[in-house]
């Protein structure tokens, strides 16, 4: 099993943009906009540069699974669970 140690996400403020900036109006409910503001508030980012990264994993996540990928988590004891995403 290869392991990933380490892996941190380029701030999004430190990118030069290969486009113009996209302004987006979206309806969150209410537990995906507790979901942000307690992420946002635990990293310590803004809410948007928190919604690009969410977005920039969950699109990471989407292609690896479609390459075959299988993604899990293992607790401190060691106990395996498969994650699938839907």
């Amino acid at each position: 099993m290869r392991v990933l140690y380490g892996y941190r996400m380029t701030d999004v403020r430190e990118l030069q943009p290969k486009r113009p900036l996209v302004r987006l109006t979206v309806n969150l409910l209410a537990k995906s906009a507790d979901a942000l503001d307690e992420t946002a508030e635990t990293e310590g980012n803004p809410k948007t540069d928190t919604v690009n990264r969410a977005l920039q994993v969950y699109a990471f996540l989407v292609r690896e699974q479609a390459a075959g990928k299988v993604f899990a988590m293992i607790d401190g004891d060691g106990v395996v669970t498969r994650i699938r995403w839907m």
